[in-house]
């Protein structure tokens, strides 16, 4: 009868290259996995502004990040949340954005978006004055390039629940710092509550991705 291994000798059979801390999580060198780590949190909790910015959540330690959270408004009628990427305070990147989205409800509506050159990127269409969208995207650091990936759960205010697929790249060559969400209605931003994750990823010498990888 074989007797039952524990955890360090179940790790070392595997033989990771990492470290196991006192809450249990693996940590690993750059590409042995891909485990999310956490870098910062956007929150607003009510209807005090037009904008929010999270500045510092993008550097050259990882290669690809994780957003994902939720937005919410208040206002009378449908809307939309924006979202522009920051080389400094209040310093937007305000154009360049190509892409396209794409949207389906529970009453067969489809809408399809799409921006050439455009100020910003909409990551949820159609909110209500109650409720949150839940979002949730990847941003990819490129030598010549940035490219944002991602998908909202919406509820508008005809009560239509639906999905929105985006996808949007911008070769502008500034230093991104961090990022801005805003709404087309002006003041009424609030139940904004969004996390950033940092991926390390593994990759070739002559890779396009920026950041540390080795």
């Amino acid at each position: 009868m074989s007797k039952a291994k524990d955890i360090s000798e179940i790790i070392s059979d595997a033989d990771l290259t990492g470290t196991l801390d006192v809450v249990g999580a693996i940590s690993s060198t750059a590409g042995h996995s891909m485990i999310p780590e956490f870098i910062s949190n956007l929150y607003l909790a009510s209807n005090t502004t037009d904008a929010c910015e999270l500045l510092g959540c993008f550097s050259n330690t990882y290669q690809v990040y994780r957003l994902i959270g939720q937005v919410g408004c208040s206002f009378s009628a449908e809307g939309n949340t924006r979202l522009t990427f920051l080389s400094g305070t209040d310093t937007e990147l305000t154009s360049g954005y190509f892409g396209a989205g794409r949207t389906l409800d529970d009453s067969q509506t489809q809408v399809n978006s799409a921006e050439a050159d455009g100020p910003a990127v909409t990551i949820n269409i159609n909110q209500s004055s109650t409720g949150t969208s839940i979002v949730d995207m990847h941003f990819y650091r490129q030598q010549h390039a940035y490219q944002l990936i991602g998908m909202a759960g919406y509820h508008d205010q005809s009560s239509d629940r639906g999905v929105q697929h985006f996808g949007f790249k911008n070769n502008s060559a500034l230093e991104l710092t961090g990022f801005r969400l805003e709404n087309n209605h002006g003041n009424n931003m609030s139940l904004v509550n969004f996390s950033v994750y940092g991926y390390r990823l593994r990759q070739n010498a002559n890779s396009e991705m920026l950041g540390a990888y080795n």
